[in-house]
């Protein structure tokens, strides 16, 4: 089964992934769905040319969702995942607060992992609907280090 997915950075791109989406119609609980989401967010960046190297990283001051290299940039990914079209409070779920902790993590995952890249990047993967229905979206640099 194929799904489509709405890579949505530019208006006109899309991007299709085989797959996982088949499992979110039968998971009920919130931690079951964001898992699912970020199996399907990470098989959506690999479809995008990153190279994931870490899910689910627990760190001093919270959790990366997926940290992955897209070309020479180190990029830390948050994936919220909603199964009804929800975007607006996908994004709004990224306060600054949410911001912040995940500065505080991708700090001390930096400081741990003792990597060095030229650039980080902070995206966001919205991932909602369920089965052959499922979305991903795609938000590029959607907030910056202060």
């Amino acid at each position: 089964m194929q799904s489509r997915f709405a890579y949505r950075s530019s208006p006109t791109s899309q991007a299709g992934c085989h797959g996982v989406t088949k499992s979110m119609r039968h998971k009920p609980s919130a931690l079951a769905t964001g898992e699912i989401g970020e199996a399907i967010a990470a098989q959506y960046l690999k479809s995008l040319g990153y190279r994931v190297i870490e899910t689910n990283v627990r760190c001093q001051g919270g959790e990366i969702d997926v940290v992955a290299w897209h070309g020479r940039t180190l990029v830390f990914v948050e994936v919220k995942t909603r199964k009804h079209t929800s975007r607006e409070l996908a994004l709004q779920a990224v306060d600054q607060r949410k911001q912040r902790r995940l500065l505080r993590a991708a700090r001390s995952y930096l400081a741990r992992t003792q990597l060095a890249p030229a650039e980080t990047r902070f995206d966001l993967v919205i991932v909602t609907g369920t089965g052959e229905n499922t979305q991903c979206e795609l938000i590029l640099g959607a907030f910056e280090d202060a």
